[in-house]
């Protein structure tokens, strides 16, 4: 019980470290990650970017008919390929 208490405050340790690490680290570049941004030419300073303003396109296909497609393949794989019979 003690090894398990033990290993839990370790991991628990150096996710504190890491976290604490990260945020040092990530509060120096932001100033630089906000001076560019990746575009489909490459990396540009974010003055020469102009954001396209109005709505958003709605989507071409419904999420509900992505799923159905994902759930009946799926089924179809499994009934032509079953697993190995059980012994």
């Amino acid at each position: 019980m003690s090894r398990l208490f033990a290993t839990l405050l370790l991991v628990a340790s150096l996710a504190a470290l890491v976290t604490r690490a990260e945020m040092l680290h990530g509060s120096r570049s932001v100033a630089r990650a906000q001076e560019w941004v990746r575009t489909a030419d490459g990396w540009e300073p974010r003055d020469m970017v102009v954001v396209a303003s109005g709505p958003a396109a709605p989507p071409t296909l419904h999420p509900g008919l992505v799923a159905g497609f994902l759930a009946m393949a799926s089924t179809l794989v499994l009934v032509a390929f079953p697993g190995p019979p059980r012994d």
